[in-house]
């Protein structure tokens, strides 16, 4: 199977230039620009760490958060394993078991960020993290 060639610029390319994001929770508004910015950021961040070819999962509380993170990740080449933020701790537990991911990105249960910083300890090619929601400033 041949690997897919995923970057930004060919989700630039994917998208129309004139799009906007809205989070009317936060009242944050992206444009195209800004939008790919913070995806940028995102894809820096996991190819830092080592994500890149890794399965990982997202698992954001708002569809603003999960949109950058998804995106972010699929161009920085990762596997992603999208899945609701309001599992349960068991829940996320058996996500992690089943897809053998080695980040989640949002916010995790303590039982997830411990399994987490235990498959960190004892591989050494790999960070195996939580990230947070990160999003940079414009």
């Amino acid at each position: 199977m041949a690997e897919a060639n995923f970057s930004i610029a060919s989700l630039d390319s994917f998208l129309k230039c004139n799009f906007s994001i809205h989070d009317t929770r936060q009242n944050t508004y992206l444009n195209h620009d800004e939008f790919f910015q913070i995806v940028d950021v995102h894809r820096q961040s996991y190819v830092d760490s080592d994500l890149s070819h890794q399965t990982v999962v997202v698992a954001q509380q708002s569809a603003y958060q999960t949109l950058l993170s998804l995106f972010g990740a699929w161009s920085a080449r990762c596997n992603v394993v999208l899945v609701s933020s309001d599992l349960a701790e068991s829940e996320q537990l058996n996500v992690l078991k089943a897809t053998g991911a080695i980040a989640w990105i949002g916010s995790a249960s303590p039982g997830v960020q411990a399994q987490l910083e235990t498959k960190s300890a004892t591989a050494t090619s790999h960070t195996k993290r939580s990230f947070e929601n990160a999003e940079p400033a414009l």
